[in-house]
């Protein structure tokens, strides 16, 4: 992998890296026991490298409309920030959560994170080993609750107009947490998959041998992760009977037993054009209008020049000259505004990245 020279000093090579960029020529490599954050070289700062520890006590968001911040608390060996666009917040909290999680001893070695949800004060990690839920508005703080996915039994969803309710079956207890309708179906599917892949089963109900009472929950199959009580959509024939017209004009009795007369088109052709004989068109109402009345456009240029005129203005070789010219000028104009174009746009950019730091 192609990396810059001061990075390469900070990363250990024997160790897997997540590579996410940032924008503007920084990026992130994240491995299990830190992060490194590489800052490109611009017009306001120079190239920079920060290593920020994954032995961490805590870790905080703080997002905002375009950039967020990932806080991770060392403890006493202090606390590192890390300014990220918000729209790459996602990736990069997943990645450094990861890492964390894997360097305090939460997760095992061979253990891999699926996928990380936020929803408001409740985040979520979906591992291949277990789940995990951190309450409160840290993503990650003592109060967590860790499920090993050897001790669940058995996995539901109660789907409600706002929010959907996730029930786990966790050592004989049933434990439950909500997450937004929105983002419940790409849950669902990653828990199902998960937990079904440990247990080597295709379905929730085979994880104990038996199907447990549905008691108003729908449960979860990962052959169809996004399964519902949704009824496919029917149509009554009588209906679109009652409601279809019928070419010609006819109608069908409509729903409150009315009826309506069926329409006639009597109408005859309107009227077309005809030629008379001496080459004249003919309207409709019979008023003529003979060939005098049309006028050819064609010829007049010359006919002026026969009669002694000539046309006015410059020759042929001049406009040519006369539009070099202006074209040359024009090209060269049109390349200093795209210099002076991207030089702004790299000036934005790289102060928009200084107020983010």
């Amino acid at each position: 992998m192609d990396v810059p020279v001061l990075v390469e000093d900070a990363i250990d090579p024997n160790g897997a890296v997540t590579r996410i960029d940032l924008g503007g020529g920084d990026e992130l490599f994240v491995q299990v026991e830190k992060t490194i954050v590489h800052r490109a070289e611009g017009l306001l700062s120079d190239e920079s490298v920060e290593v920020i520890p994954h032995d961490a006590e805590r870790v905080t968001v703080e997002e905002e409309r375009k950039k967020a911040t990932i806080t991770v608390d060392c403890g006493l060996d202090g606390t590192h920030s890390l300014t990220v666009p918000a729209a790459r917040l996602d990736d990069a909290l997943e990645a450094v959560l990861a890492g964390v999680l894997a360097t305090t001893g939460v997760t095992d070695p061979d253990e891999r994170t699926v996928e990380a949800f936020r929803f408001s004060e409740l985040t979520v990690v979906v591992t291949t080993h277990r789940l995990l839920t951190h309450v409160g508005a840290a993503t990650w703080d003592g109060e967590a609750d860790v499920f090993d996915y050897d001790r669940v039994t058995d996995l539901a969803f109660e789907e409600g107009s706002v929010a959907t309710e996730v029930v786990l079956t966790h050592d004989g207890r049933r434990e439950r947490f909500k997450a937004p309708n929105e983002a419940a179906r790409v849950l669902r599917e990653r828990l199902v998959g998960a937990l079904c892949t440990y247990h080597g089963v295709d379905s929730i109900p085979e994880i104990d041998g038996e199907s447990a009472e549905d008691g108003g929950t729908t449960r979860a199959d990962p052959a169809d992760p996004f399964d519902s009580a949704i009824e496919p959509l029917t149509v009554d024939p009588q209906r679109l009977d009652d409601d279809r017209g019928t070419s010609g004009g006819e109608r069908k009795a409509t729903r409150d037993g009315s009826e309506h007369e069926r329409i006639e088109d009597d109408s005859e052709p309107g009227p077309t054009a005809e030629r008379n004989d001496d080459g004249g068109d003919r309207s409709a109402e019979g008023v003529e209008r003979p060939n005098s009345e049309r006028t050819d456009p064609g010829g007049s240029v010359e006919a002026l020049t026969d009669a002694g005129f000539e046309p006015a203005g410059v020759t042929n070789e001049e406009l040519a000259e006369r539009l070099e010219v202006l074209t040359t000028t024009v090209e060269r104009q049109a390349a200093a505004i795209e210099r002076q174009e991207r030089l702004l746009e790299r000036l934005i950019d790289e102060l928009s990245r200084e107020l983010a730091r």
